[in-house]
């Protein structure tokens, strides 16, 4: 990939690609004042040879109007017309999109959240603007939600998700995100009601009856994992049987690193013992900090009922 008059790519390859279509492939006859010059490129490439390249045109983004606005001063941002900022934002977003689709999310976010602060501080005309910039910021907010799920930045992707529905309150893939976001916290509740509601509008829909489905599966393992705990911990077995299966963690790298730093520097303290409320933990947290106990050798034990339950951790165990 590369950009047209950036000097990102040989003389001649500028001028061969201005002339094709997208999709096209063409071969090109080029002098060495077009490629390589008089020194070339040894050992493959003599000196002053002349070369064959053929090129296909797989995809091709104008990304023209976005390169023009960033040159322009603050008052020439602030007096540009709405069809100027609107190119602009769709040459942004292509240009996101197109790195998504080469799997490159952090820079397709990059991408969309310059086009979404464009959006969201423009300034409205009429009616018809104010529908083609609704458009535009709900295919964003779709677009941005993605990268999060994907990148697990679940809170990130619930804060975009709900702005759509504040503009959209039934877009499925909305909802489906916020079932995703939910799923990845560990928040099961939420995430099965989102996967539900979405499901009432799009019935048949593969990926929401799948993701239901894994979301049944991770709550049996947790429930499972949950049993297996409380046997251990009163050093009883438990009347329900087990059934012993491999879950996976239901939280994510960064859930992990802050609890570590956190009992970290708990152990390297004079504190004997650290409380941490139970009842505002969701499933996530608590299966985290267990596992980082363990991991330390801090003792991690359920103290109180009720709206008073904590989760004690001490270092008896340590």
């Amino acid at each position: 990939m590369f950009r047209l008059g950036q000097g990102e790519c040989l003389p001649g390859w500028q001028v061969g690609v201005e002339t094709m279509r997208k999709g096209e492939i063409a071969r090109f006859i080029m002098t060495s004042d077009y490629c390589y010059g008089d020194m070339g490129c040894p050992p493959r490439i003599p000196p002053k040879s002349t070369m064959l390249f053929e090129i296909e045109l797989i995809q091709f983004i104008d990304h023209k109007a976005a390169d023009d606005f960033a040159t322009f001063t603050e008052e020439e941002k602030h007096q540009a017309s709405f069809e100027q900022i609107l190119a602009v934002i769709n040459a942004e977003r292509e240009a996101g999109n197109d790195f998504f689709s080469r799997k490159m999310v952090s820079k397709a976010m990059g991408k969309y959240g310059k086009a979404i602060n464009l959006l969201e501080n423009m300034s409205l005309r009429s009616e018809q603007d104010e529908h083609i910039w609704k458009q535009a910021l709900l295919k964003l907010y779709l677009n941005i939600s993605l990268c999060c799920i994907r990148q697990s930045k679940s809170a990130r992707a619930i804060t975009y998700c709900r702005k759509i529905l504040e503009m959209d309150q039934n877009n499925v893939k909305a909802l489906y995100r916020l079932g995703q976001a939910h799923h990845q916290l560990g928040e099961f509740d939420r995430a099965r009601s989102f996967f539900t509601r979405a499901l009432q509008f799009a019935p048949s829909n593969r990926d929401i009856i799948a993701e239901l489905r894994q979301l049944e599966e991770h709550v049996r393992e947790y429930k499972n994992v949950e049993r297996e705990t409380c046997r251990r911990m009163f050093g009883t077995q438990s009347s329900i049987p087990v059934v012993k299966a491999q879950a996976k963690p239901l939280y994510n790298n960064e859930m992990y690193t802050d609890v570590k730093a956190r009992l970290d520097a708990f152990v390297s303290s004079p504190i004997a013992d650290l409380p941490f409320p139970a009842n505002s933990m969701d499933g996530a947290e608590r299966q985290c900090l267990e596992h980082v106990c363990e991991e330390l050798r801090l003792k991690f034990e359920y103290q109180g009922e009720g709206t008073q339950q904590v989760i004690k951790v001490s270092k008896s165990g340590h």
